[in-house]
């Protein structure tokens, strides 16, 4: 359609050759990209959360009446889901429900203004890749999982194998350990990096409450140098 001149950079119109390669300015999806590889940008950002968890998934369809979720997976693909696995999920809200809020939620993660958190645990799996689960809400919350929404395993009820995990956020890394419940306390964090406000360990100084840039570790070992200095 229109003058169509190639190039990455000062290309004009759009065409889509008879082998299927197509170039265009842009291009407006309301479900899925499939693509074995991205180019170009060599910079990848993330606003909110990064995690390596055990499992996680991408929600394709949510059953809000049976509370039965439909995972996103490719052929052959499992999602590792298990039961009474401890669930984190976040998205954006669109009806602007407490798109302001901020700080802490009762789990112990930070609110993210603007996009809403569902708290949810598998109570059956349904087929063998597990693509669909039946679910359960954390108890006092109304927040189901949605589609598209995407959403990572922190810790499990009854698995102590499937436990520990990592996130990061944009001022601190959090490796998470023992975690058996949907809240988060101090014998689940096994370490920290970057900002230390806000997290709590008993018989620390000024009251147990961490402040400030630097590392909380449970166990160090070390074979080079300690060096103590000041800026001045």
């Amino acid at each position: 359609m229109g003058t169509f001149i190639t190039g990455m950079i000062g290309g004009t119109g759009a065409q889509i050759d008879k082998d299927g390669r197509g170039e265009m300015t842009s291009l407006i999806l309301r479900e899925f990209l499939e693509v074995p590889e991205l180019r170009f940008n060599k910079i990848d950002v993330v606003s909110g959360e990064l995690w390596n968890s055990i499992a996680f998934g991408t929600i394709e369809d949510v059953d809000l009446v049976n509370q039965i979720v439909t995972l996103k997976l490719e052929e052959g693909e499992y999602s590792g889901i298990h039961v009474n696995d401890i669930c984190r999920g976040i998205f954006h809200n669109f009806d602007g429900v407490n798109n302001t809020e901020t700080g802490t939620d009762d789990c112990g993660f930070d609110k993210v203004q603007g996009f809403s958190t569902a708290y949810f645990t598998p109570i059956e799996v349904l087929d063998a890749r597990g693509k669909q689960f039946r679910y359960s809400l954390k108890q006092g919350t109304t927040q189901h999982p949605c589609k598209a929404m995407k959403f990572a395993v922190y810790g499990n009820f009854t698995d102590e194998t499937r436990r520990s995990s990592a996130y990061a956020t944009r001022t601190y890394k959090r490796y998470l350990k023992g975690v058996n419940t949907w809240a988060l306390n101090y014998t689940n964090i096994a370490s920290q990096f970057g900002n230390l406000n806000g997290l709590t360990i008993p018989g620390a100084p000024n009251n147990g409450q961490l402040q400030g840039d630097g590392a909380y570790l449970t166990n160090v070992y070390m074979t080079g140098s300690i060096i103590e200095f000041t800026p001045e």
